[in-house]
């Protein structure tokens, strides 16, 4: 965890350092078409995944009247994936929470597109038959979303993420997919 702090604070403070304050946002996600990928001793497999939920409160830092460097706190749950490993049947679940940046570029029609760029933990929990196991490790996340932004301060939104957890206790573990949501601008 001290390798997110090393590489976030100085993101973080060298942002607040050039920007303007724009405000506060919250905003929570629905993840409707994840799957989930996993790697162990050379075999993958890829399950659809349940809904999962996530939840997120940031910063807007206004670069330009069109341009905002977002930095937001994420909470994820990652919904439960069934695989079928030689014959057993496996579920997985778990949940992320990380830092990221969110570059938004919004149009005077009040449609944007933006970037989320993250780090974090991921922490997945294998279960079979009656037993289970929990383990965590650093993840990364890329994404692109677009929407539009009322003038209520709701932004509507619709994107594509992808985060990937190098090696948790020998295993690879990657989830992807659409998702949806709402912010609320302060």
């Amino acid at each position: 965890m001290k390798k997110i702090h090393v590489v976030v604070a100085p993101i973080i403070f060298g942002v607040c350092g050039v920007a303007s304050a724009s405000g506060v946002y919250i905003g929570a996600d629905l993840a409707l078409g994840n799957k989930t990928a996993l790697e162990t001793q050379g075999a993958s497999f890829d399950e659809t995944n349940e809904v999962g939920l996530g939840a997120l409160a940031g910063y807007n830092f206004t670069i330009t009247p069109m341009f905002d460097l977002g930095v937001e706190a994420e909470y994820r749950t990652i919904g439960e994936a069934d695989f079928n490993i030689d014959d057993n049947k496996f579920q997985s679940s778990g949940s992320f929470y990380g830092v990221n940046l969110r570059p938004k570029y919004t149009l005077s029609t009040g449609a944007f597109a933006a970037a989320v760029i993250g780090v974090g933990q991921m922490e997945m929990k294998l279960s079979h038959n009656s037993t289970s196991e929990t383990n965590s490790g650093t993840a990364y996340q890329l994404g692109v979303e677009g929407g539009y932004a009322f003038d209520s301060g709701v932004d509507l939104v619709i994107g594509y993420r992808f985060t990937e957890a190098s090696d948790i206790e020998g295993i690879e573990f990657g989830v992807s997919g659409i998702y949806g949501g709402a912010r609320y601008n302060f």
